[in-house]
Order: C-alpha cells, then structure tokens, then sequence
C-alpha cells in the first residue's frame, strides 16, 4: 500500500489530490512505522528519513547532547540500515554523535556498521549540521580503509568536518568531491597522488590565513579529466588560481567556476580582465562574497554577463 501511495505522489498534478496522497502517507506511517523502523522507532527525534516508492531511501542521523537513556549513535544506525525497508538505501548523513569521539576517529564506528552490512551508497555526508543545532566541530572523523567497499561505490561524498586521510584508489566512481572546511596539506597530498577519473565536481576550501594550504598544484587535466565544475572557496591565493587557470587547460573543460569568498581585489579583477577571453565560454563564474572589490571594478561585469556578484557580507552588495 504504501509502495502504491507514493507511485501516485509523484505522477500526480492536483494541488489538492497531492496533499491529501501526501497525508494518507504521512498517516500510514505513523500507523505503520514500529513494524517498518523496529527499535529505531522510538529515536526518531535523532534521525530523519528520505522515502521513496515504499523503502527507505536517505537517512540522516544527529545527536544532540546524548543522555544515559540514548542508545549509541552506531546501535541506532546499525538497527535502521539492516530494515527490509532499506533494501534500497542509497542515500547517508552523518551529524553529532552526542558524545566525546571515540579513538579512531568520530564516524569509524558508524563506518564499520555500514561496511559490515555490505551498504552499497551513492552519497555521504560526513558532518552534517541540522538547522537549529550546533555546529558539528572539525576534528578527525575516520580512516576510510575502515570501510574500503563503501567508499569504492560512492558517487557523492560530501565532508563537512576534518577531511580523512584517503589512499589512492579508494574513490575510482566518485562524481562529486565537496569538502566544506579548510584543507590541510595531507590532503592536497592525497587529492593529488589519487586518480579522479569520472570526477565532475570539485568543491574546495583553502583558508584565509596567507599560510594556506595551495591548492593550485593539484589543478591539472591529467588528474581531472571529467572535472565541470569547480569551486575553490575561501583561499587566500584568488588571484594565483585565476592566473594558473589561465595559463593551463583544465579552464575549457569546465562550464561553471566558483572563486568567492577568497581575497580578490581590485588588482585581481584587472588580471581576470587581462584573460577575461579564456574565461566566456563559461556559464557561471562565481566571484564575491567577503572579496574586497570595489565599485570600480564591478562596474567591468556589464560586459561580462557569466559573471556572478555575490553580495559582501560585510560591506552589503558592491555592485549597487
């Protein structure tokens, strides 16, 4: 039954038949849901689910601060994957655990739970923060030879917190690469002595500290030949990307480019101008965001209409 409600939730147009599929879905649930989550059922404040045709097909699981009362973060995980419900789970974000981080690295355990039930995943999400809840803090979250089958099948890794160490070879599928805390420089190590032969997309994060990590050497074709979209965020070295874009050919491949929230300036924007012809085949390029670029030199983006201010989230919008 409920594999027919939600076929029909996603074939149908009517406003008001698709509220009223979407709560005889919500009810069966609620109705059904000990026999689909068994003890999970009664943690359900800790983890959200992603339904679709009748099985289980995303999970994200937080905790707060634990209590004495709460099972283990893994225990909890280890009950929702093994579901029959989850036959097709596809989709896993990881949060707090609630408590201190176990030796090894925070996620290991949760890692060797889904390697151990033979999880085939397209996409993790390892530091996931839920809106209304603190941060999840960076710190060592895992070593990936934990769970070399898991990895090997990834499409999507997203990494929220401290990036492992990952060996060469442990993500040949992997599509989408986006990291959203500051690299050190073990990991431009990996990124570069690693093969990304079906990577498509590159999100990457440098620091603002003129200390940085470079990240300018591991930008080359031969490491990246499918790469379409790249974002290096919050670096310190905007104007050295530009500038080794520019003079290699990784650029062309690419349809959409991201350099915000770096530490452009003006004289950055004159040397983006003086290549300003190797960059229009863009669709996007993303600039802005807490640059310093004065209205001098937005004022050159009439002419260059792939390019996208974001507004200074210091100073408001320089462009207008």
């Amino acid at each position: 039954e409920l594999m027919s409600l939600q076929n029909l939730l996603k074939t149908e147009k009517d406003p008001a038949a698709f509220f009223s599929l979407k709560t005889k879905i919500e009810k069966y649930l609620q109705t059904h849901e000990r026999a689909l989550l068994g003890p999970a059922v009664d943690e359900q404040r800790l983890f959200k689910l992603e339904w679709q045709g009748g099985f289980i097909r995303g999970i994200r699981l937080s905790y707060g601060a634990a209590t004495p009362m709460e099972r283990p973060f893994e225990d909890v995980l280890s009950d929702l994957v093994q579901r029959p419900a989850a036959m097709v789970l596809q989709d896993i974000s990881l949060g707090r655990l609630g408590r201190d981080d176990p030796p090894g690295g925070r996620y290991t355990g949760a890692l060797e739970v889904l390697n151990s039930q033979k999880i085939s995943l397209r996409s993790l999400h390892l530091g996931d923060d839920w809106a209304g809840s603190a941060l999840v803090t960076a710190a060592p979250i895992a070593d990936f030879s934990a769970a070399p089958e898991l990895f090997r099948q990834l499409r999507k890794l997203i990494i929220s917190t401290q990036i492992p160490r990952f060996r060469s070879g442990q993500l040949p599928h992997l599509k989408t690469l986006d990291v959203r805390e500051d690299l050190h420089e073990n990991a431009v190590i990996d990124l570069c002595s690693a093969p990304w032969p079906h990577l498509e997309q590159l999100s990457l994060r440098a620091g603002l500290q003129p200390s940085g990590t470079d990240l300018i050497e591991p930008l080359t074709v031969e490491r990246f030949p499918a790469l379409r979209q790249l974002r290096v965020t919050r670096t310190a070295r905007t104007s050295q990307v530009i500038e080794a874009l520019a003079h290699g050919p990784l650029l062309q491949q690419l349809n959409i480019l991201d350099l915000s929230d770096g530490d452009l300036t003006d004289d950055g924007i004159d040397l983006l101008a003086e290549h300003i012809d190797l960059f229009r085949h863009l669709k996007m390029l993303y600039l802005g965001g807490q640059d310093s670029i004065s209205t001098r030199s937005t004022a050159r983006f009439k002419d260059w209409s792939f390019v996208s201010l974001k507004p200074n989230r210091f100073f408001g919008d320089l462009d207008g």
